[in-house]
């Protein structure tokens, strides 16, 4: 009865719908699902219907990160299109991130540093929103929706010569304070 108010140890209890938007994802197999997040390796693709706002279209799913696949319990995933998709107001992609922000309780690091980003007018930052994700019917938290980066016109666009650097290695990894030089980003398209 939500004309009652209701106190739980001298606060007041109040039930809202959240703004949130709210992701659903359905598997082809809740088993085969079961079995990818158990995994050591996130190389996996599984076939998933996609439910969000006006969209209901299949899609591929993949677990997504290094330190947060393996010692995380939540996951992060990719969310992968066969053809571009609106899931942003202003532009559609075909590949988008499910970030768990398995080890950020606050959800604000990526928002946060993102928005930096933007202030100092660093080229490229990903389109993200906070969203809720249900997979196969479970409630699997609040994540954060992204772009995923990309090397092209309209996200990252390098040049001949151009390079993409990582800035905070991974614990136990060289750092340019070692004396150690970083490595250059590569992929089949550029170095």
């Amino acid at each position: 009865d939500f004309n009652e108010t209701v106190t739980l140890c001298g606060y007041e209890i109040v039930l809202y719908e959240p703004a949130l938007r709210t992701m659903y994802l359905t598997t082809e197999s809740e088993a085969l699902f079961d079995s990818m997040i158990n995994e050591k390796e996130h190389n996996t693709l599984i076939a998933v219907t996609c439910d969000f706002e006006n969209i209901h279209t299949k899609a591929r799913l993949q677990g997504r990160g290094n330190t947060s696949w393996t010692d995380a319990e939540k996951k992060s995933f990719s969310l992968r299109f066969d053809r571009r998709m609106p899931l942003f107001d202003d532009a559609t992609h075909k590949n988008f991130n499910l970030l768990a922000n398995a080890f950020d309780r606050t959800l604000l690091k990526n928002l946060m540093f993102n928005k930096l980003a933007e202030e100092v007018n660093i080229p490229y930052q990903p389109e993200e929103e906070l969203i809720i994700l249900f997979i196969d019917g479970r409630y699997h938290g609040i994540y954060t929706l992204t772009t995923k980066m990309s090397v092209d016109s309209r996200r990252i666009a390098l040049e001949p010569g151009d390079m993409l650097f990582q800035f905070d290695p991974a614990e136990g990894e060289a750092s340019q304070d070692d004396g150690e030089e970083l490595i250059p980003y590569s992929s089949k398209y550029w170095n």
